[in-house]
């Protein structure tokens, strides 16, 4: 009988893993073994949480996904590597409390049914020893329990995402660890602290500090501000939303964080806050923050003074405490003094880009209309999305008027055409080719907060041919070979006139 040829053992596939290098450096794992550990995680996570709580048990709160994990980047010295594909959790989302919470609410309202049975008691039942049977005395929850996320959690290396409901303590600096997490959201999250993210591991200070965590959104998280997760030094985004309404000690929250961070440092001393995100951070949202006139302008002291300077996105939603635009462009009054001296509108520079203000007082009259357009003109000509008012088309002739301005103004700047206008002498000729097709083919918006897709495509047809006019009638394209003469003759002669000159 023929000998049947064995198949190739098995080549031992092994990880580059920066966690398990560091902690333990004698033992270098497989992928297989990388999978085991992280399902062993996931069991430390279940057994400190609730996740019993969701409907379907914990294949919920986590997802899996395929990814190409690089084996060998450098090959065997000809450039190529080898990659092989597994399959690793990259979104993990954790429960924490739900089940304390519910058992908190079902005692209270058996509480409150008993004291209603007690009460009826008291009115309807006269026999005094039934009235003892029928009393139940209320029960205690004991202190509430304390979340604290396992330091194993960097063996998930893989992770893209963390989403953290209720949950509390210190994350631990393994976390650190994660090199692919993008975001970081948090809900709910009382007295958790971040404090040892973002420092630096090991001998090496540059890796294994969450460079690309780009994104964090924080909900309802009771004394977290900037200054505790300053150290985070590639964060683009920054989410603060103030959902829960009825919790007095989120009330002051968003002044806290604007106080906080208009102490940044453009040049960093030992008695000064730094934050290491100052330069990468981008966007800014602040929603249901409570927010007034007061707290915007510092926003904007920020951009103008450097501290962020590439800031370009501010979204502001649900502050009803802002009402007027006006009041914001002011110099904030100063000092108590005798010689009392008015405020003055402020010519302050910013970087940004995008300001959506949705959810506010603010008043659609003349006055902020006029501080709007002032606002816009030559010492802000970057703004290009500004959702400020909200209004209807029965709106006053000067004020429509007002509003076509403030959009013009908009429009021009999304393509910098004052800035190539202006001095056209210094543009190149061959520019302005591309940027009047740019200024064909971009997208412009409105300043309306309540306008729909078809509002948005109808005005962008219509600005389009203005913008375009003006690169043409003001760029250097037709103004090439005119002479002193030719301008002078062109500029004061009737138009009837003109169409007769021969030169």
């Amino acid at each position: 009988m023929a000998n049947n040829p064995q198949p190739p053992a098995a080549e031992l596939v092994v990880l580059h893993h920066p966690y398990m290098e560091l902690n333990h450096p004698r033992k270098i794992p497989t992928i297989q073994q990388i999978q085991r550990m992280e399902e062993s995680v996931l069991l430390k996570l279940i057994d400190r949480s609730n996740w019993r709580s969701y409907p379907s048990g914990p294949q919920q709160c986590y997802e899996k996904s395929q990814t190409n994990t690089i084996i060998n980047p450098a090959g065997d010295g000809d450039g190529d590597g080898r990659s092989i594909i597994s399959r690793r959790i990259t979104h993990l989302k954790i429960t924490d409390n739900s089940f304390y919470r519910r058992l908190q609410e079902i005692l209270a309202f058996r509480n409150a049914a008993a004291a209603n049975r007690n009460n009826a008691n008291n009115r309807n039942n006269r026999n005094h020893d039934h009235h003892e049977q029928l009393q139940l005395p209320p029960r205690i929850l004991g202190p509430r329990p304390t979340w604290i996320m396992t330091k194993d959690i960097a063996i998930m290396d893989q992770l893209q995402v963390i989403e953290l409901y209720c949950c509390t303590g210190r994350l631990p600096q393994s976390m650190n660890h994660l090199n692919c997490l993008v975001r970081l959201q948090l809900d709910g999250c009382r007295g958790i602290d971040l404090s040892l993210l973002g420092l630096g591991l090991g001998g090496n200070t540059n890796n294994n500090r969450l460079q690309n965590l780009m994104e964090l959104k924080i909900t309802d998280c009771e004394d977290l501000t900037p200054i505790k997760f300053r150290n985070l030094s590639n964060l683009k985004r920054i989410s603060l939303m103030r959902w829960d309404k009825a919790n007095a000690n989120t009330i002051g929250l968003g002044k806290r964080w604007i106080d906080e961070l208009s102490l940044a440092s453009v040049v960093p001393t030992t008695t000064t806050t730094t934050f290491q995100f100052r330069l990468s951070l981008q966007c800014l949202t602040f929603t249901g923050s409570r927010l007034t006139n007061k707290d915007l302008y510092n926003i904007f002291k920020m951009g103008s003074d450097g501290k962020f300077p590439n800031l370009h996105t501010l979204i502001i939603n649900d502050n009803p405490e802002i009402n007027s635009f006006k009041d914001v462009l002011q110099l904030p009054p100063p000092p108590s003094s005798y010689n009392y001296v008015p405020p003055v509108p402020t010519t302050m520079a910013t970087n940004l880009k995008t300001i959506k203000l949705s959810g506010t007082s603010i008043k659609v009259n003349n006055e902020e209309l006029d501080s709007v357009i002032k606002f816009l003109e030559k010492p802000n000509p970057t703004v290009v999305i500004m959702k400020v008012f909200s209004y209807d088309s029965l709106l006053p002739i000067d004020q429509r008027e007002k509003i076509n301005k403030i959009e013009y103004l908009l429009s021009m700047n999304s393509i910098d055409a004052f800035s190539m206008t202006g001095r056209p002498e210094t543009i190149p000729l061959s520019v302005f080719p591309l940027a009047i097709s740019k200024a064909f083919r971009k997208s412009y918006r409105t300043c309306n907060q309540d306008s729909d897709i078809r509002d948005e495509d109808n005005f962008k047809y219509e600005i389009r041919h203005d913008i375009v006019y003006h690169l043409l009638r003001n760029g250097p394209i037709f103004a090439t070979g005119q002479t002193e003469r030719y301008k002078r003759k062109r500029a004061y002669y009737p138009r009837v006139v003109k169409k007769q000159i021969k030169y």
